[in-house]
């Protein structure tokens, strides 16, 4: 499904009134229409020379819209509560490089041309290897989609927690990989003062983050329904079951990819990079970074997710399986399409013998992660934390509960 026909899922959802209606779709349209205005703006500079030579013009243009698109929505947008909602200016603007990314990535994969080659040359050259594209194209489609979700859910007056949560984990993940990734490779020296827009990218998702796990709902008194499915042992969870087998299998991957980057010695992972995977040699050290963020981060969010389908009442397991859902989906689709992408040289891409197998192992880790998350929000019950259960064998005191 296409960003816009989510985005018009979504419009479409609620029924409210006529006069909230129509004030809300205004709202949530206006970011749409104003997201579109970074293309003309992008071939206007390009071809008008206004940035020049200049790195830090890049720079000064790229803070200045911080400003300018927050500004511009304040004018176009009518409804007073949504114009005192400061996140709905930050995903406004988000939006807007969203639309700037869907234009770089496919410029640099030759459908259009002569948007981005000032911000290419003067600005950052590694947006154009494969991984760089990747997740342009995901920033442009997956990104957008989130933004324009949350946007409207602000205009109706609707929470939009769980998509935060999937958004801040997807984000965050890609600048994990991308920022030390790009330090580290072979554009190292290519580095130039527009690495300094990234900032909000980081700074951001981890303030949304930090607020939306600060949300989460309270203890409460368990209902017998809630208590009869916490009673209920885990080999009558066939579901359970079957995603404790696959976490099982996930970290054997991640744990073989992640010694594989790392020159471990052993022949099965000498074997698995170069018969099965040859894009985690590649020089831009993206797929390096990735590999360890699986071994170092994933691998202990599997070990404790086993731990909750296993332990009732582990509350954090939905906010959690959101954040890492958002960040496998990310992690998987930049990682599979760099695999196969034209600018990865031949002898790294996915060879064909082996292809069937690489699909398989690389779908199961995008997969697993957001059936693991579909499964604690729509069923949250076996994780519901009651006043007087007990967290890690120590039961809530009378003075916490006060707090």
């Amino acid at each position: 499904m296409s960003r816009f026909s989510l985005y018009f899922a979504l419009c479409s959802h609620r029924q409210l009134t006529e006069t909230s209606s129509t004030m809300s779709m205004s709202s949530a349209t206006g970011v749409f229409l104003i997201s579109l205005l970074s293309i003309p703006i992008l071939w206007v500079v390009n071809h008008s020379g206004l940035i020049g030579g200049n790195p830090w013009g890049i720079v000064a243009a790229g803070y200045a819209s911080l400003l300018g698109i927050p500004a511009v929505t304040y004018f176009v947008i009518r409804e007073k509560r949504v114009k005192k909602d400061p996140w709905f200016y930050v995903f406004t603007v988000f939006a807007f490089s969203s639309v700037v990314d869907l234009v770089l990535c496919l410029e640099m994969d030759g459908m259009i041309s002569g948007f981005t080659e000032f911000y290419m040359k003067e600005g950052e050259p590694y947006l154009g290897t494969a991984y760089g594209i990747m997740i342009s194209y995901w920033d442009a489609t997956a990104h957008y989609s989130m933004y324009l979700m949350m946007v409207a859910a602000i205009a109706w007056n609707e929470q939009y927690r769980e998509v935060g949560l999937y958004w801040v984990g997807s984000l965050l993940h890609s600048m994990i990989v991308f920022m030390p990734g790009t330090f580290i490779g072979k554009f190292a020296n290519e580095i130039r003062p527009a690495i300094l827009l990234n900032i909000p990218y980081v700074v951001v998702p981890v303030v949304a983050g930090v607020k939306y796990l600060q949300s989460r709902p309270d203890s409460q008194a368990l209902s017998k329904e809630v208590k009869k499915v916490q009673g209920t042992s885990l080999l009558k969870r066939p579901l359970d079951v079957l995603l404790m087998l696959f976490l099982l299998v996930s970290i054997g991957i991640s744990v073989i990819r992640g010694l594989a980057v790392l020159d471990c010695p052993w022949e099965v992972t000498k074997m698995y990079a170069k018969e099965y995977e040859p894009y985690l040699e590649d020089r831009t050290a993206y797929p390096v970074i990735q590999m360890l963020v699986y071994l170092f981060y994933f691998v202990p969010y599997y070990l404790a997710a086993m731990y909750g389908l296993v332990q009732p009442g582990c509350g954090w397991m939905s906010d959690w399986a959101l954040l890492f859902a958002g960040a496998a989906a990310q992690a998987q689709f930049s990682h599979i399409g760099s695999s196969f992408h034209g600018r990865t040289r031949f002898t790294r891409r996915v060879p064909e013998a082996t292809s069937l197998e690489f699909w398989v192992i690389n779908l199961l880790l995008a997969i697993v992660p957001q059936i693991l998350a579909y499964r604690c929000v729509k069923y949250p019950a076996f994780f519901t934390r009651g006043r007087n259960q007990a967290v890690n064998g120590v039961k809530e005191s009378p003075s916490k509960k006060k707090q």
